[in-house]
């Protein structure tokens, strides 16, 4: 089991915005949570080979706490759990602005599935 560490993509298109990956990742591996609390408008996109598996975000408000310990299920624009578990991948904003994220999965079998968190 792998503890999945988020790496910043450089993009060359506007200094303001962030992208960070976690993966490519198995249903061994869990994800290391990512400072993202100066990011107010957040994306969430998975893509990949789930194998059953489901993906979600959560987050946390802990800023004095490093790593952080309460997390809790983030949800997409029209108020719903984000839930990707789809081959095809999928990609939703995210309602809330927490000081922590990070990915989350359930269940699955032979998964490969690179996560990606975008904020400005």
């Amino acid at each position: 089991m792998a503890l999945i560490k988020p790496v910043r993509i450089r993009t060359p298109y506007d200094a303001d915005i962030l992208v960070y990956k976690w993966g490519p990742a198995t249903e061994n591996d869990t994800f290391e949570a990512l400072p993202f609390g100066r990011q107010t408008d957040v994306t969430f996109k998975t893509e990949g080979t789930f194998g059953g598996a489901t993906y979600g975000l959560e987050g946390s408000l802990e800023a004095e706490t490093d790593p952080p310990t309460k997390f809790v299920a983030l949800k997409d624009p029209q108020g719903t759990a984000i839930s990707h578990g789809t081959d095809a991948g999928d990609i939703d904003g995210v309602q809330e602005a927490c000081y922590w994220y990070r990915p989350v999965r359930t269940g699955g079998t032979g998964v490969s599935v690179n996560i990606y968190l975008f904020g400005k």
